[in-house]
């Protein structure tokens, strides 16, 4: 499974559940989004989720400069957040699911990069699905996009239990439990593939009470054939452990009343060395003979094709956008009235909403920035970014000079007037493009990206 993170210069900084960084001097916003949605046919019990997430930045030299943890209930495939990182970040480490292993007791907020890599997590119970380890890392730019792959730290093995025409026809054949023995249990937390701890643990993990029919092996076994028993293991490379840790299934069944057990690795010609790597699902075909076993081992990968962010198009983003004070002449104009101490009675207020695309910028801009500003009091702001669920912005315009008229076009007298504008800026693309704010031509405007915003006398 890949995941991908993509960080954009962003304006916007979100609270935290808990989290180490520097301070404000020699800082940059970067936008991550973060999708771990892997091909359906791929996933098996929402094993493409996570309930966890931890975030480790670091400078060239392996110094912490930035540690985030996350936390949801339920799981979740998505996430996006801003960071506000130091400049010396370089590098980035992420692991999704620490608190299903002993990884919860041993991270903390200021550890290096030497001291992250070298740790061992090891399950303290069973491999539940949807809170599977996983572990990446990249480079971190100083502006621009970035993806970083996110893999499974457990390989998945599938097995499905078929029987020839000889064992199975005229007779009741069932599988009662299949054994798995020699199921890691601890793994390295090194990118790559980093082989087995110096100390592996491992165990006998049984499957039983199962009530699966044995049949006759189809032509083609894919994804939607149900496996009679389906196992997560920690990666096993030959050589690191003796020769009895060797994976190895047991499969009991019951052919009539009378119990029959095959015993088999995990290893076909294609694939000898009984291997369990990383992110990686393997589909055992078991066919149990009268007299023994066959296997054969479909090593498939565990992944989805490079995640892209659905950036959808400007014209469906969705928002709201409205003035938070009422109009107050008898024209329905939207006024501005100035004051060296401005306060929400003189200035214009909006509330701004917006969903979609996740991770594009967007900017509010004001064509007579002369007589005009934005102000920033009671959390006023004049740009961002886009978050799946984000919260509304408020977007305060305030007049910044006593009233006076001005000259129009036609030479005429007029009260001074600006337009309220707000673009969006779609990743990947340097052009910002003004949205449809004002589709019903409220408050005297003729256009429909715009509202007009006037400044009275006091």
């Amino acid at each position: 499974m890949k995941i991908g993170i993509w960080l954009l210069a962003a304006l916007t900084v979100f609270s935290c559940q808990k989290e180490r960084g520097a301070g404000a001097v020699g800082e940059r916003d970067l936008f991550v989004s973060l999708d771990t949605r892997a091909a359906d046919e791929n996933v098996a019990q929402n094993d493409n989720l996570f309930r966890s997430l931890v975030f480790y930045f670091f400078t060239d030299d392996g110094t912490n400069s930035k540690t985030v943890f996350r936390s949801f209930t339920p799981g979740r495939d998505t996430y996006e957040e801003v960071f506000r990182l130091p400049v010396e970040a370089t590098r980035a480490v992420v692991i999704a699911n620490y608190e299903d292993s002993d990884l919860e007791r041993t991270l903390s907020l200021t550890m290096n990069y030497d001291e992250l890599t070298s740790l061992v997590a090891t399950k303290l119970l069973d491999f539940q699905p949807d809170q599977l380890l996983m572990l990446g890392e990249a480079a971190v730019p100083q502006s621009g996009a970035m993806s970083i792959e996110l893999v499974r730290l457990v390989a998945r093995v599938d097995v499905h239990v078929f029987g020839t025409p000889e064992l199975v026809t005229g007779r009741s054949v069932k599988v009662r439990s299949v054994q798995l023995a020699g199921q890691v249990l601890n793994t390295t937390m090194r990118p790559g593939d980093a082989g087995m701890p110096a100390a592996p643990v491992t165990r006998t993990r049984t499957k039983d009470e199962l009530d699966y029919t044995v049949g006759v092996r189809p032509s083609e076994v894919t994804a939607a054939t149900a496996p009679a028993a389906r196992f997560y293991s920690f990666q096993y490379v030959p050589g690191t452990t003796a020769a009895d840790d060797v994976p190895e299934l047991t499969v009991v069944l019951d052919v009539d009343g009378m119990e029959m057990t095959r015993t088999c690795r995990i290893a076909d010609a294609a694939h000898p060395d009984c291997k369990l790597l990383r992110n990686t699902i393997y589909r055992v075909l078991a066919e149990v003979k009268s007299s023994g076993i066959s296997v054969s081992v479909d090593v498939l990968d565990w992944q989805t094709e490079e995640s892209d962010i659905e950036w959808g198009d400007v014209s469906t983003a969705t928002f709201e956008c409205g003035p938070m004070t009422p109009p107050s002449t008898a024209d329905g104009e939207l006024t501005v009235v100035y004051d060296q101490i401005p306060g929400d009675a003189r200035m214009q207020s909006f509330e701004f909403y917006i969903t979609a695309p996740v991770g594009a910028l967007w900017n509010a801009s004001l064509t007579n920035s002369t007589d005009f500003a934005f102000s920033d009091i009671n959390g006023g702001v004049q740009n961002g970014v886009v978050v799946a669920g984000g919260q509304p912005a408020y977007i305060r315009v305030m007049a910044t000079s006593p009233y006076h008229q001005v000259q129009g076009a036609d030479g005429s007298m007029t009260d001074p007037s600006t337009r309220l504008v707000i673009s969006l800026q779609k990743a990947g693309s340097s052009d910002f493009e003004a949205l449809l704010i004002n589709p019903d031509l409220l408050y005297g405007s003729t256009d429909a990206h715009v509202y007009q915003i006037v400044q009275k006398e006091q």
